[in-house]
């Protein structure tokens, strides 16, 4: 049982730009460092599962690890889950006292020091059915800005209207391509495992393709047969 925590929210460094009229300024960027806090726990025997309270924390504390990373999952208040699978224990949980494994002991106290090396907890969700045409309408309920990332099957003649009524037409590929929105990779072309496919990329020709998504905004996309989306969103708070 989760009783409290501790930091685990992300440490936002801004850059800023002046504006020209010399009034204020825009942010111009931002940096998201490794996330750290801690989750104090409370645990009982599992009766359902026939564990008893020494072998829950064993098995609590094998999984997670200082040097290999592990999952963790977080439903925020709205119902909406969020996660990383970069988590690494910060330090050693010291051994509690008593023991977990003393018999007749109802239950124990411990804290798990986490590092989040994302930054930020994330979610991925899929826009679109690649079986029809549709016009679908993309939220990010995220903190953080946002580009989804375009997958089309690599057949001919698949064009897309951007959120700026902007109309593209992917390029022929030998199989299905992932095209990013994101001008910070250069809308960078990739495969299904996410090897750069320069060919298809290069057929681009340079052509710009913004998707950014404002964090509690939405955009609204029009997607051939044989394409969807493909949206990661990113909170810096998932505990409020």
């Amino acid at each position: 049982m989760l009783e409290a925590v501790s930091g685990l929210t992300s440490k936002v460094t801004r850059s800023a730009l002046a504006r020209s009229t010399g009034r204020g300024a825009d942010v111009g960027g931002y940096v998201l460092p490794e996330m750290e806090g801690a989750l104090k726990l409370r645990i009982f025997a599992d009766k359902q599962q026939a564990q008893t309270l020494g072998e829950v924390y064993d098995g609590i504390l094998s999984a997670v690890s200082t040097t290999e990373e592990c999952a963790l999952d977080v439903v925020d208040g709205r119902g909406v889950q969020w996660g990383s699978n970069r988590v690494l224990l910060t330090t050693e949980v010291d051994p509690p006292t008593p023991s977990p494994h003393t018999i007749g002991l109802r239950d124990i106290t411990i804290e798990l020091p986490l590092t989040i090396l994302d930054g930020a907890l994330a979610r991925e969700t899929t826009w679109g059915d690649p079986s029809t045409t549709q016009t679908v309408k993309v939220p990010n309920r995220g903190s953080l800005n946002t580009h989804p990332t375009i997958r089309w099957d690599g057949k001919p003649g698949r064009t897309v209207t951007l959120p700026t009524r902007q109309n593209v037409t992917l390029p022929t590929a030998p199989g299905w391509r992932h095209l990013s929105t994101d001008p910070g990779t250069g809308y960078v072309v990739t495969d299904d495992t996410g090897k750069v496919d320069v060919t298809t990329w290069a057929a681009m020709r340079g052509l710009a393709v913004p998707g950014l998504i404002r964090p509690r905004a939405a955009t609204t996309w029009t997607l051939p047969i044989g394409v969807d989306l493909i949206l990661t969103e990113y909170t810096t708070n998932v505990w409020r």
